[in-house]
């Protein structure tokens, strides 16, 4: 790859993106970001269409922060996005190429649900997408809600962790054939790391690296301080499966969340190594 490459990895949150990042994050041609955050500030709630310019250019300075730049060097007034969006991947391409690196990879889990605008001004972006079994993930989610109620708001019941999978994972098979992404499953991950990292380094077009394995290395590179919900990134590996949601839910509620889950892990679509 001659020219700096760009991936973005999504998939719902709980789903374990934060472990492939820190993965991903060993590979001496990656240069990984904290989740910035952009595109759901910039498109998402009933204000994004309001002052479009001048909110972008508050949520540019804000990743510019974020990842160590003068916040105040940015496009001036204008009343479209454009030049903001054109501006951010100006900054990551920035930061990447003084860095040395081949390849930068953005986290953001929501921003899932904006690849159309992602794509519409950075066609040559690749994307990697995580699944992992609903169940993990409505339970995970739930438990955020409980425990960190202020910064996990939305998930405050069970229907709205359903609905969020649900949501995320329609929004992964739309482009489960597209030769610009990839949709790898999390099970996968955690029992055959390596492997699964040699398709997306093939994916990516960089060489794996044994470092990469050693993760826990990478954890302070991929999390921030505030975000207590990540500080089992660091843990040993071990193939989770459904302590949390046999813990958290009655039978009942089990049935219930079955009932209402649209793909499970048994679906003929659902990622297998090649």
């Amino acid at each position: 790859m001659n020219r700096l490459g760009r991936c973005f990895l999504l998939g719902c949150s709980r789903s374990g993106t934060t472990l492939l990042q820190a993965m991903l994050a060993g590979n001496s041609r990656v240069h990984t970001f904290p989740e910035t955050h952009f595109f759901d500030r910039l498109f998402w709630g009933k204000r994004a269409n309001v002052f479009r310019g001048f909110r972008a250019r508050r949520i540019l300075q804000d990743v510019a922060s974020l990842i160590g730049l003068d916040r105040e060097s940015m496009p001036g007034f204008s009343y479209s996005r454009k030049p903001f969006i054109r501006a951010y991947f100006g900054l990551l391409d920035a930061v990447a190429m003084q860095a040395g690196k081949q390849l930068w990879l953005e986290k953001t889990p929501p921003h899932l649900h904006f690849i159309d605008q992602i794509a519409a001004y950075s066609p040559e972006a690749r994307f990697v997408h995580l699944l992992r079994d609903g169940r993990a993930v409505v339970a995970s989610l739930f438990d955020m809600g409980q425990r960190f109620s202020s910064q996990w708001p939305w998930a405050h019941s069970l229907d709205a962790c359903i609905d969020r999978w649900n949501w995320s994972i329609r929004d992964s098979f739309v482009w489960l054939d597209h030769p610009r992404h990839l949709l790898c499953a999390y099970e996968t991950l955690v029992s055959q790391p390596e492997e699964l990292l040699r398709v997306i380094s093939k994916f990516l077009d960089i060489d794996f690296e044994p470092q990469m394995l050693a993760f826990q290395q990478n954890a302070g590179k991929v999390t921030q301080d505030f975000e207590k919900w990540k500080r089992d990134v660091s843990a040993p590996l071990s193939p989770k499966g459904l302590e949390k949601y046999d813990r958290l839910f009655d039978e009942g509620q089990k049935q219930y969340i079955e009932k209402r889950i649209e793909v499970t892990p048994q679906d003929p679509r659902w990622p297998q190594l090649p």
